[in-house]
């Protein structure tokens, strides 16, 4: 199964989030920064529109007229402009040459709307349809204050020769139109002879919008960034109680279930997980000191009574008449007794040790020669079921801990070893030295162990199916007590393999320091 990461999904959510935003964000503030461009441009084509359709020119006046307004508009803005006028019912009367060679003048028309002109283009049209103020100068664009003057005294008209004027307007309509992938922007206009199209490109204004975009995008792409690397910052901090958490449990052990989650600052969300941990805590605490202190007191108490049966037992036995029914009844009652014994001995190693109060008797020997003597005791065993026992022993190797303890962790595996065994079969043990351990390994050549019963090995009172055998029986503690013999002096017991040919237990104890003298 393939976990997945609270903090890696909270980062990618913000990031999420956060770029919707951004994208939304930059999608209206480009639309409003072209809507702006757009009316602004607009407002500069009715300026220049309005003063053309004021005049009452005659048909070759409009070239002369619209390039006198070269020095109203500027050069660079004169330059992007486009004109086409044509006369009621006779058609063209001037184009400039920059106009889009396929763009039909027929599409674009003025408002139908007329309106009184001024001195001058109006104000956009108010609810009522009429202009809201009188134009300033100012809408018109620079002028110098000569061609203030004279534009206030003669007009443009009386200033180009041109007399009359008309007072008659129609509303201008705008158009965005295409044309061979260029966009422009044209504004309709009309009085009661002419009807004029004045245009300009939106390249410069588009390029501005992709700059804008462009801007946009890089500063998005940082905060963006900036959002993840803080959201991930802020989940490791908003999940430390978990962490904290996570740590205490991992400390939690079978010798010490005092642990508990102090975190006085903790936020309130949390405050109730932490209650609930501490609270199991101490319940599994109190139930399982409750349960050791059953165990330790059950096979104490039962000590007494069955090491007095095991002594009645005995001396029946020696008063019983030789092969009668009586001995053969005493002997497989001696035999359930010293098996109930060995029981309650091993219950009372593992109490102790589940409450921390496994007493060794520490002292420095000689591991060789307790690994020596557990193979010769392992050889008067393997006669009768006719197996080899192969010893590889390296000497003077000495460990500091419990002899008793240790010999029986060693006996444990041997007899193992050698119950589980195929007839004619192989036991080996092998003693040797790897850096600071000592390393002992105990084989045979018996049946494999399944994989799946392999994780169990060491629970207590669990016997591998089918593993049972003829010969004598144990009880499922043998494992589970050396594993915490082994612990107890710093060690290390494990299943290294078994592949159906050869199963291996390896245990790993430190050794001492100096050599055994």
């Amino acid at each position: 199964m393939r976990l997945r990461s609270f903090r890696l999904r909270l980062a990618l959510l913000s990031a999420g989030s956060a770029a919707i935003g951004l994208l939304v964000f930059g999608w209206a503030a480009s639309g409003l920064w072209w809507k702006e461009r757009i009316g602004q441009l607009d407002r500069d084509l009715e300026t220049v529109g309005y003063m053309l359709a004021s005049r009452n020119l005659p048909d070759d006046g409009w070239e002369a007229f619209f390039r006198s307004l070269q020095g109203v508009l500027g050069e660079e803005k004169f330059e992007s402009r486009f004109l086409l006028v044509s006369r009621l019912n006779h058609g063209v009367v001037y184009q400039t040459t920059n106009w889009p060679e396929n763009l039909s003048s027929d599409a674009y028309a003025a408002s139908e709307e007329v309106f009184d002109w001024v001195d001058g283009p109006p104000p956009p049209a108010g609810p009522s349809g009429r202009p809201k103020r009188r134009p300033t100068l100012r809408e018109l664009g620079d002028l110098s204050d000569e061609e203030r003057r004279r534009w206030r005294r003669d007009g443009i008209a009386r200033r180009l020769g041109i007399k009359g004027g008309v007072r008659k307007l129609q509303r201008a309509q705008f158009y965005t139109a295409a044309d061979v992938g260029s966009r422009f922007r044209i504004g309709a206009f009309g009085n009661r002879r002419y009807h004029l199209l004045l245009g300009a490109d939106l390249a410069n204004i588009e390029q501005e919008q992709r700059a804008l975009q462009m801007t946009l995008a890089t500063a998005s792409i940082g905060a963006l960034a900036l959002i993840v690397a803080g959201a991930w910052l802020l989940s490791r901090k908003a999940l430390s109680p978990i962490a904290a958490l996570t740590d205490a449990t991992r400390r939690v052990s079978a010798s010490d279930l005092s642990q508990r989650l102090a975190l006085p600052n903790a936020d309130r969300e949390f405050v109730p997980l932490i209650d609930v941990y501490n609270g199991m805590m101490e319940r599994l605490e109190r139930s399982f000191h409750q349960a050791t202190r059953f165990s330790a007191d059950a096979s104490h108490e039962l000590k007494t009574p069955v090491a007095i049966m095991k002594g009645t037992l005995e001396r029946a036995l020696t008063e019983a008449p030789e092969n009668s029914r009586e001995q053969r009844v005493y002997t497989e009652l001696l035999e359930e007794t010293e098996h109930q014994q060995a029981i309650l001995q091993s219950l009372l190693l593992l109490a102790r040790a589940d409450s921390g109060q496994l007493t060794l008797h520490q002292e420095r020997f000689s591991f060789s020669a307790l690994a020596t003597d557990a193979a010769d005791d392992a050889e008067m065993m393997a006669e009768a079921w006719e197996l080899q026992i192969e010893r590889s022993i390296t000497p003077e190797v000495s460990v500091e801990g419990d002899r008793g303890l240790l010999q029986q962790v060693l006996h444990n595996l041997l007899t193992n070893a050698t119950k589980y065994n195929r007839p004619e079969g192989t036991v080996s043990l092998v003693l040797e030295v790897d850096g600071a351990d000592a390393v002992l390994r105990v084989a045979n050549t018996g049946p494999g162990i399944p994989i799946e019963a392999q994780p169990r090995l060491f629970e207590r009172f669990y016997r591998v199916e089918g593993s049972h055998s003829n010969r004598d029986e144990g009880i499922g503690l043998g494992l589970s007590l050396s594993q915490e013999i082994v612990k107890a002096h710093g060690g290390q017991i494990r299943l290294l393999r078994s592949d159906g040919k050869e199963t291996v237990f390896e245990v790993r104890l430190p050794a001492a320091p100096h050599e055994l003298k």
